[in-house]
């Protein structure tokens, strides 16, 4: 099958190493691991594919823009030019679109040909700019991804938070609209990685940028409290972001002993973030409690992956997908209950083993991206998987009733 893969997103480096990065690299590789030929068609490369992925890339670079409003017209026109060259490297079997806020070049491209295409949804992009950047066209906006949404032969959303956020905001065919969750590498992140920061203490331990809605903050006062009673520990904290010099200032003070215990490692190379995770004993996705949480977080499913012990706060698609002392841990998000969830597996040695054997096998048998990807092809009639995803009517249904199919 001949596949395009479009990202007209300005804010994606398609090669780079954010987590929206990898999610770009991981489905591509899953096309090619089914033998498909693709090329891709991208806004922002952020690198080269030669140490990725064997695909032709063809790069739309939009023009250069002082204000706000210039940009956003400068993405449409990025948009209209990668449909156009679309028509010209034609003729494709598949359209896969990464969803971007001013673009619906894949989906129009594909119903203008008539081939299928699956849009990929992995945030209300529209609200999300309001809230943390700045749009000055929403009317335009709306259209475009109305647009979208109608053109396309799928929408695929990363969680039930964002089908339903989006199935409120727009005129959506609900037969059209699956729940198709994020997944992980199974064999890049396995029990088996070396670890490249051993020790001989009980290590709990962060991946991620440093965001307020990343919760680091959270982590950081449940920690103060469980070393307490746990001296003999430390945290690795991996990534970076604007939250970390407020956060190092606030908890490491040169006087405090409990920095001592602290290992900011700082931003690593996507290759090691398993052999820091399997460094770790307890690994945390310590999200605040917020209304509009959305999120299929990577880092969970790589924890999950790694055979770590998985701690998640109750929170948006974390509460369905961990079964709480099963194959991880939930708590009420904030540090007290992390601290005492925190405090029970450093002394339960064996549930901690027991459960990240069972989160293990989970992120095996259910997300790996082969089969991410295999359900999105199945909204199309173009792969066979069992395990049906959420679709219309039934995207109120529980995830364990997904869960059950799966198994």
């Amino acid at each position: 099958m001949r596949v395009a893969y479009v990202c007209a997103d300005l804010g994606v480096p398609c090669f780079g190493s954010k987590g929206c990065s990898i999610h770009v690299q991981e489905i591509v590789r899953s096309f090619l691991n089914r033998g498909d030929e693709v090329e891709m068609f991208v806004a922002r490369p952020g690198g080269s594919c030669d140490a990725f992925l064997p695909v032709k890339v063809h790069e739309f670079s939009p023009r250069r823009c002082d204000d706000t409003a210039a940009r956003e017209i400068a993405a449409q026109e990025v948009a209209e030019r990668i449909q156009a060259a679309l028509m010209v490297q034609s003729p494709f079997d598949l359209v896969y679109e990464r969803h971007s806020l001013w673009s619906a070049a894949g989906p129009r491209f594909a119903r203008q040909v008539g081939i299928p295409s699956i849009l990929e949804i992995n945030a209300p992009l529209i609200r999300e700019q309001r809230k943390h950047r700045e749009l000055v066209n929403s009317t335009l906006a709306f259209e475009k991804s109305q647009l979208a949404f109608a053109s396309a032969s799928s929408l695929a959303a990363v969680s039930e938070e964002v089908a339903q956020t989006i199935s409120q905001d727009f005129e959506i065919d609900l037969k059209r609209l699956h729940v198709i969750l994020n997944g992980v590498d199974t064999q890049r992140f396995a029990p088996s990685v070396p670890a490249l920061a051993p020790a001989d203490v009980f290590t709990i331990g962060f991946v991620g940028s440093l965001k307020p809605w990343h919760g680091v903050e959270t982590l950081l006062e449940a920690f103060d409290i469980f070393h307490r009673d746990f001296p003999q520990s430390r945290l690795l904290i991996i990534g970076d972001g604007p939250m970390r010099q407020h956060l190092i200032e606030t908890y490491c003070s040169p006087d405090r002993e409990l920095s001592k215990h602290m290992n900011w490692i700082g931003s690593v190379s996507p290759n090691d973030v398993p052999g820091y995770l399997t460094s770790m004993d307890v690994a945390v996705a310590p999200y605040p409690a917020m209304a509009d949480f959305y999120f299929s977080p990577l880092k969970v499913f790589e924890y999950m992956a790694c055979g770590v012990a998985t701690v998640a706060s109750h929170v948006g698609q974390l509460s369905k997908l961990i079964s709480n002392g099963v194959d991880g841990f939930l708590y009420n998000p904030h540090a007290a209950d992390l601290a005492k969830t925190l405090r029970f597996l450093a002394e339960q040695e064996t549930v901690r083993r027991e459960v990240g054997i069972r989160a293990r096998k989970r992120a095996v048998d259910e997300f790996s991206w082969d089969q991410v990807l295999a359900r999105s092809l199945a909204t199309v009639n173009l792969g066979a998987d069992p395990c049906q995803t959420e679709r219309g009517e039934g995207l109120n249904s529980k995830l364990e009733q997904e869960r059950a199919q799966c198994r």
